[in-house]
This record gives structure tokens, sequence and C-alpha cells, in this order.
């Protein structure tokens, strides 16, 4: 992994003077066929999936822990009613006090996903001011190129199996998933037949074997 760190400085107010108080924030970066599990100032747990980025303040000390998402990643998020936590991505804003949840945010990826475990979840598409309340095993599914929007019922383990070593595709294409075998595994994957890129898969679980892989379609 590589962290590095910026400093900011946050003004406060106070009655009878200005403070300037400086923050610093940690870009943590995940390699390619690297998976990583860090802890956040606040307690609350990350697991990053390979080529992720998150950026973080080393202490949070504004009225949301806000943090910035590239890449995916799994959020365990310890209760806090009086600090919400927002997660930030290109497209996609989430907001949570305390709960379990996925993002998939790869700016490669042909659409953004927030899958919801246990707690609610709070989803806005930015640009847009309408926000979507996920319940346990609900996705949202947000698709740049179109601009569509879909929610939809999920077993949402499914999306968080990469943390355990594996992987888990529905109704992908399967140039899609040649670019996360090769984000995951670090490898390359070369094919003569076209045909097979164009095919949608509906159904694939792979459990640490990038060499041996079954597909049902």
């Amino acid at each position: 992994c590589a962290s590095g760190y910026f400093y900011f400085f946050s003004p406060r107010t106070a009655e009878t003077e200005m403070i300037s108080t400086p923050i610093s924030y940690v870009q943590h970066s995940v390699a390619t066929g690297m998976r990583e599990k860090m802890v956040l100032p606040d307690g609350s747990r990350v697991w990053l999936n390979a080529g992720s980025i998150l950026i973080y303040p080393s202490t949070f000390m504004t009225s949301e822990r806000n943090v910035f998402l590239m890449g995916e990643g799994f959020f365990e998020v310890k209760k806090d009613s009086l600090h919400p936590f927002v997660v930030s991505t290109r497209y996609l804003n989430l907001q949570v006090l305390g709960t379990s949840f996925n993002v998939s945010a790869y700016p490669d990826a042909a659409k953004v996903t927030a899958t919801l475990e246990t707690g609610s979840l709070n989803v806005r598409v930015c640009p847009d001011s309408v926000s979507y309340v996920l319940e346990p095993d609900q996705q949202l599914a947000y698709i740049p190129a179109t601009h569509a929007i879909e929610r939809r019922q999920v077993r949402a383990s499914d999306y968080s199996e990469w943390r355990m070593g594996g992987l888990f595709f529905d109704n992908v294409a399967f140039e899609e998933i040649l670019r996360v075998l090769e984000r995951t595994y670090g490898v390359k994957y070369i094919f003569g037949l076209l045909l097979i890129i164009t095919r949608r898969f509906m159904y694939i679980s792979i459990k640490e074997n990038p060499w041996r892989i079954f597909f049902r379609y």
C-alpha cells in the first residue's frame, strides 16, 4: 500500500479570537492484485479492493466524518448519531450514522453501485439533489453513460465476497469481467475469440483461482 499526508487549515471562530487548526489528510492506495483492511480514526473499519484509493482526515474534526473513495470499499461504520459518516465518490454521495455497506466506484467501470448489508443508507446521485434511502439487501446502481438509476433487491453479501478472496458477477459483460480479474489478480488475459467478449454472463462466483474459471450463462 501507499499513504501520503496533505495539510489544510480549518478556521474556527471563537468569541474572542480566530484559531486556525491544521487538518492533515491521508491518501491510502492499494496496489493491483492486493486487498487491504484498515481502521479509520473514529474506529470504523474499511476493506479496500485492488486498485482503490481512500482519502480521509487523520482526525475527524468537523460535524461530518467525510472520506473520498475511488475504487471499491466495504465499510463498517462505527455509530455516532452526532457525526454522520459520508463517503463521496465521483457520482455518488453516501451518508450513514452506523451501518455496513459496499461501494464500487472504479473510474473505468460501466456503472457505480452502493449495496447495503445492515442499517440504513442515504444515497445521492451527483449532481442531482434527489436522495434514495436503501434498506438491507438493496442496491442502487448508476450508469454514467446513460444517467440511468436502478434500485433493486439483491443478496448484499454476494457483493462483498471479494473481502474473503471471492468475486461475484451478475449480468456482467465478459469484457468487464476480464477488467476485474486483471485488476484483482495483477494478470493479463488475452483471448482470440471476439464472440465471447460480446456475451453477458448471468452468474459467476470465483474463489481465489484466476486460472481455472467456470462460467454459467
